[in-house]
Protein backbone atom coordinates (compact mmCIF):
# COMPACT_ATOMS: atom_id res chain seq x y z
CA UNK A 1 0.00 0.00 0.00
CA UNK A 2 1.49 3.32 -1.07
CA UNK A 3 1.93 6.20 1.38
CA UNK A 4 0.22 8.73 -0.89
CA UNK A 5 -1.45 10.64 1.94
CA UNK A 6 1.78 11.06 3.91
CA UNK A 7 3.92 14.05 2.95
CA UNK A 8 7.35 13.18 1.51
CA UNK A 9 10.13 15.36 2.90
CA UNK A 10 13.39 14.76 1.01
CA UNK A 11 15.63 16.32 3.68
CA UNK A 12 13.99 14.42 6.54
CA UNK A 13 14.12 11.14 4.61
CA UNK A 14 17.76 11.77 3.67
CA UNK A 15 18.63 12.58 7.30
CA UNK A 16 16.94 9.37 8.47
CA UNK A 17 18.83 7.45 5.78
CA UNK A 18 22.22 8.86 6.85
CA UNK A 19 21.59 8.10 10.53
CA UNK A 20 20.32 4.59 9.77
CA UNK A 21 22.97 3.56 7.25
CA UNK A 22 26.02 5.80 7.71
CA UNK A 23 26.14 6.44 11.46
CA UNK A 24 29.80 5.40 11.46
CA UNK A 25 30.62 8.51 9.40
CA UNK A 26 29.49 10.84 12.19
CA UNK A 27 32.26 12.50 14.19
CA UNK A 28 32.94 11.26 17.71
CA UNK A 29 31.30 14.40 19.15
CA UNK A 30 28.24 13.90 16.91
CA UNK A 31 27.92 10.29 18.05
CA UNK A 32 28.18 11.37 21.67
CA UNK A 33 25.62 14.14 21.10
CA UNK A 34 23.21 11.63 19.54
CA UNK A 35 23.68 9.23 22.47
CA UNK A 36 23.14 12.05 24.96
CA UNK A 37 20.01 13.26 23.18
CA UNK A 38 18.51 9.76 23.04
CA UNK A 39 19.38 9.23 26.69
CA UNK A 40 17.64 12.48 27.57
CA UNK A 41 14.50 11.28 25.75
CA UNK A 42 14.59 8.02 27.71
CA UNK A 43 15.16 9.87 30.99
CA UNK A 44 12.15 12.10 30.35
CA UNK A 45 10.01 9.03 29.75
CA UNK A 46 11.32 7.33 32.91
CA UNK A 47 10.70 10.31 35.19
CA UNK A 48 11.47 10.59 38.90
CA UNK A 49 14.66 9.24 40.44
CA UNK A 50 15.23 6.93 37.48
CA UNK A 51 15.53 9.95 35.21
CA UNK A 52 18.17 11.56 37.42
CA UNK A 53 20.18 8.35 37.53
CA UNK A 54 19.98 7.89 33.74
CA UNK A 55 21.05 11.49 33.10
CA UNK A 56 23.92 11.36 35.58
CA UNK A 57 25.30 8.22 34.00
CA UNK A 58 24.80 8.75 30.27
CA UNK A 59 24.14 12.40 29.34
CA UNK A 60 27.34 14.15 28.32
CA UNK A 61 28.19 17.45 29.98
CA UNK A 62 30.96 18.12 27.46
CA UNK A 63 30.49 21.69 26.20
CA UNK A 64 31.25 20.81 22.57
CA UNK A 65 28.60 18.09 22.68
CA UNK A 66 26.08 20.41 24.31
CA UNK A 67 26.84 23.05 21.66
CA UNK A 68 25.89 20.58 18.93
CA UNK A 69 22.48 20.15 20.55
CA UNK A 70 21.80 23.78 21.48
CA UNK A 71 19.39 24.33 18.55
CA UNK A 72 17.49 21.12 19.24
CA UNK A 73 17.65 17.53 18.09
CA UNK A 74 16.14 18.07 14.62
CA UNK A 75 18.57 20.86 13.77
CA UNK A 76 21.49 18.77 15.03
CA UNK A 77 20.44 15.76 12.92
CA UNK A 78 20.06 17.86 9.77
CA UNK A 79 23.46 19.55 10.26
CA UNK A 80 25.21 16.25 10.95
CA UNK A 81 23.59 14.53 7.96
CA UNK A 82 24.45 17.48 5.69
CA UNK A 83 28.07 17.38 6.83
CA UNK A 84 28.31 13.61 6.27
CA UNK A 85 26.72 13.92 2.83
CA UNK A 86 29.04 16.77 1.83
CA UNK A 87 32.25 15.16 3.13
CA UNK A 88 31.47 11.59 2.04
CA UNK A 89 29.30 12.05 -1.04
CA UNK A 90 31.30 9.46 -3.00
CA UNK A 91 30.58 6.84 -0.32
CA UNK A 92 26.86 7.49 0.16
CA UNK A 93 24.47 5.30 -1.82
CA UNK A 94 20.86 6.32 -2.05
CA UNK A 95 18.37 3.65 -3.07
CA UNK A 96 15.76 5.58 -5.03
CA UNK A 97 12.57 4.40 -6.65
CA UNK A 98 13.01 4.23 -10.44
CA UNK A 99 9.48 5.58 -10.90
CA UNK A 100 9.08 8.48 -8.44
CA UNK A 101 12.80 9.03 -7.55
CA UNK A 102 12.07 9.10 -3.82
CA UNK A 103 14.44 7.50 -1.31
CA UNK A 104 13.08 4.10 -0.36
CA UNK A 105 13.06 2.57 3.11
CA UNK A 106 16.22 0.44 3.05
CA UNK A 107 19.37 0.00 0.99
CA UNK A 108 18.06 -3.27 -0.47
CA UNK A 109 14.38 -2.37 -0.91
CA UNK A 110 12.83 -3.30 -4.24
CA UNK A 111 9.44 -1.75 -3.61
CA UNK A 112 8.56 1.89 -3.06
CA UNK A 113 6.28 2.57 -0.12
CA UNK A 114 5.52 6.02 -1.57
CA UNK A 115 4.20 5.19 -5.04
CA UNK A 116 3.87 1.42 -4.74
CA UNK A 117 6.23 0.60 -7.64
CA UNK A 118 7.80 -2.88 -7.38
CA UNK A 119 11.05 -3.66 -9.21
CA UNK A 120 11.79 -7.18 -7.92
Amino acid sequence: MARELEQYDEQETLTDHIFANYFSLLSDDEKLAWKSAMTEVKAERAGGSSAAMIRRRWVSEDLSVQALLQDGLDAFRKRAASRVLMEHQNHIDLNRCPTCDRIVRTMTAKQCLWCGHDWH
